[in-house]
């Protein structure tokens, strides 16, 4: 997953308003958040975001 994935990916949760999207992006935020705090901004996505993502995806 690029960068520019990851982004649309955000991008296209944020336009949503179902509970799948909302909880995915509060764990996107709070990935960030701890990254951020615990210095580790390089660190890549998780494979748990992707996996929700996918689950996501699948159900729409």
């Amino acid at each position: 997953m690029t960068i520019e994935m990851f982004e649309d990916l955000i991008l296209y949760l944020k336009g949503r308003t179902d509970s799948a999207a909302v909880e995915c992006l509060s764990k996107i935020y709070a990935l960030a958040d701890r990254c951020q705090s615990e210095g580790l901004m390089d660190i890549g996505i998780p494979e748990v975001l992707i996996i929700d993502y996918l689950n996501f995806k699948d159900g729409l």
